[in-house]
């Protein structure tokens, strides 16, 4: 999480009173709103308390109110903050505690350091605010409650939660950013960006609620109206001197649309937001800086641009070398591609990245551009790389200028042997079909091709949302459950399972491991039933946990499906209708087959 993330989680859900120097009670700070509807408006509102902190031990809950320290009057959360500031660990302080009308005098020994918030904690604020009779009926409190309902890994309810209060309250935009966080979170991916385009009916919307519209309007294909409700974003950001962290992802959405679109990186308004948000505190500059450098490379030439004619076509062999991911042995599939006139002997088409990914090697072979500064790179995969230009990309007869690209040796490279990672940064200009029962790749020019209808027993249509970070796909379980898939069609030998998801949807799952020794010695194989892609059923599906090294900690993936489901179909990466199609080599498209032995 950056560090404005941590921020804004502590703003929304209190900070704790904890300093490594002073003594910590373990409280945090109610919100305003929630304090004015449960009548709490004298002294410092408490939402949690940490479970066998100080303040807990001293019998302090949710919606009560500390309104002295040591005998003195505190007037708010800061002012009883500073109070405390003057404590040292170990040492006893009287508070008075005020609970509806009566006020009562406690003790508590100040400790070091509180813990953090866990289960328990979250367990009785939600059973106190489930329980309190507020004095005036609002939002804050269904917002609190289905937080509450989020941390404690209930994440359907919180949906049901939000979703019910943000019908009843629907002028208050926090239930609507949270029904709208709780949708994606859920896998509810169709939901999520049904809700978020009606956002654009509503003249007043806020900075958090305008980047989940135009995260809508990403997956939707409306690229242009996403490029220009970031410009809006990013100007309010600038204009009110918080270009932090929605400045960034403004900016991070900017540049997606405008590379789908295939235009350069420069425009004045945005050259000037980056004058200012380069000198802004908070703000996250390695990412804004990696992004910006493709701006500087490219020098105002628009990207992706076929030098190659309308009807040009690549028709190339895999090659098989490398080793897939998966703990399963296996070939990896690949292509030979030239950058810059140097072959590249082995190119994965992967849906899995987000940009185009080339080897340091490749890179100094081909004297690829850049600009010299490795940062951390996008995506989910933790690693360095350089911000790198592709002045031609020839792919067979088919020929691109300006393409932006990431330059580095990531896991996906290193441990398959490959040389590039093709990207759906790419898959927006190119249509590529896989055919990985005969060994061949074709590409072609996305607005080339000829979307003609076909029968629906020879095709099996998935849908995919290209959101900023990853394109998805949406699965269901019989249940009614979702699962945010992502169908790497890289570097993934079997289905992956984030162990989150799995507690919650199959049987008998234990949930996360704590480790990597609590992972080799548990059993990480399990059968996901009842999955369902784009309208078919697939049949008890195997799949491993996300080792923790990987995808474990990240909270944008549930399932990442791979060579397991590809390679049993010709599959074409259709991003200009958001679909992989799959057709069988030989008739009526047929059901997927379950690898066996695990």
């Amino acid at each position: 999480m950056h560090l404005l993330g941590a921020l804004l989680v502590a703003a929304l859900l209190g900070t704790p009173v904890a300093q490594e120097s002073r003594g910590s009670l373990g409280v945090y700070r109610m919100p305003d709103d929630l304090a004015r509807e449960l009548g709490v408006d004298l002294g410092a509102g408490v939402l949690h308390v940490v479970s066998r902190s100080p303040a807990d031990k001293a019998g302090v809950e949710t919606g009560d109110a500390i309104v002295a320290v040591n005998g003195e009057r505190v007037a708010d959360f800061d002012e009883m903050a500073t109070k405390l500031r003057e404590s040292k660990s170990g040492e006893t302080i009287s508070l008075d505690v005020r609970r509806g009308s009566e006020v009562r005098r406690v003790k508590a020994t100040l400790v070091r350091r509180a813990a953090e918030m866990n289960d328990a904690g979250y367990q009785k604020t939600l059973d106190k605010l489930n329980s309190i009779k507020p004095r005036h009926d609002g939002p804050a409190r269904a917002r609190e409650i289905a937080e509450a309902e989020w941390h404690l890994g209930r994440r359907a309810d919180a949906l049901k939660t939000a979703d019910a209060a943000a019908a009843r309250f629907t002028r208050d935009p926090s239930l609507a950013e949270r029904r709208l966080e709780y949708l994606l979170k859920n896998g509810r991916l169709a939901e999520y960006v049904q809700h978020g385009l009606e956002l654009g009916k509503q003249p007043q919307r806020s900075a958090s609620l305008r980047l989940h519209y135009l995260e809508a309007l990403l997956a939707s294909g409306r690229n242009s109206e996403a490029e220009r409700e970031t410009m809006v974003v990013m100007d309010a950001a600038v204009r009110e001197r918080q270009p932090t962290d929605d400045f960034v992802r403004a900016y991070h959405a900017w540049i997606e649309a405008r590379l789908r679109q295939g235009k350069s990186l420069t425009e004045r308004a945005v050259d000037g937001y980056l004058a200012d948000v380069s000198m802004a505190p908070g703000a996250d500059q390695r990412r804004v800086m990696s992004m910006a450098a493709w701006r500087d490379l490219l020098a105002g030439a628009p990207t992706y641009q076929r030098r190659s004619s309308k009807t040009a076509k690549a028709d190339v062999q895999y090659h098989l070398t490398g080793l897939l991911f998966g703990l399963i042995p296996d070939r990896m599939n690949g292509i030979t591609i030239q950058v810059n006139g140097v072959e590249v002997p082995l190119a994965i088409v992967d849906t899995g990245a987000a940009h185009t990914l080339i080897h340091d090697s490749i890179a100094e072979k081909a004297k690829i551009d850049s600009d010299d500064v490795r940062r951390g790179a996008h995506g989910s995969l933790n690693f360095t790389a350089k911000s790198g230009l592709v002045r031609e990309l020839r792919i067979g007869d088919v020929v691109l200028h300006n393409i932006p690209v990431s330059i580095g040796d990531p896991p996906p490279l290193v441990m398959t042997k490959a040389k590039a990672a093709l990207g759906v940064d790419l898959m927006h200009h190119l249509q590529f079909t896989i055919d990985y029962i005969n060994k061949r790749v074709t590409a072609v020019p996305a607005d080339a091709v000829d979307d003609k209808p076909e029968s629906a027993d020879r095709v099996w249509d998935i849908p995919l949302f290209p959101f900023s970070e990853h394109t998805l796909a949406e699965g269901t379980l019989d249940s009614g459950a979702r699962a945010r898939v992502l169908i790497d069609s890289g570097n993934f030998a079997q289905t992956l399972i984030w162990p989150t998801w799995g507690q919650a949807n199959i049987s008998g799952h234990p949930g996360p491991s704590k480790g990597l020794f609590e992972f080799a010695a548990s059993n990480p194989m399990h059968k996901i039933r009842g999955l369902s892609l784009g309208g078919k059923r697939l049949p008890d599906w195997p799949g491993m946990d996300m080792p923790p090294v990987t995808l474990q900690g990240v909270d944008l993936i549930d399932l990442l499906m791979g060579h397991d489901l590809l390679s049993q179909y010709v599959v074409t990466i259709d991003m200009r209708n958001r679909r992989l199609r799959l057709r069988s080599p030989d008739g009526p498209v047929k059901p997927p087959v379950a690898q066996k032995g695990l």
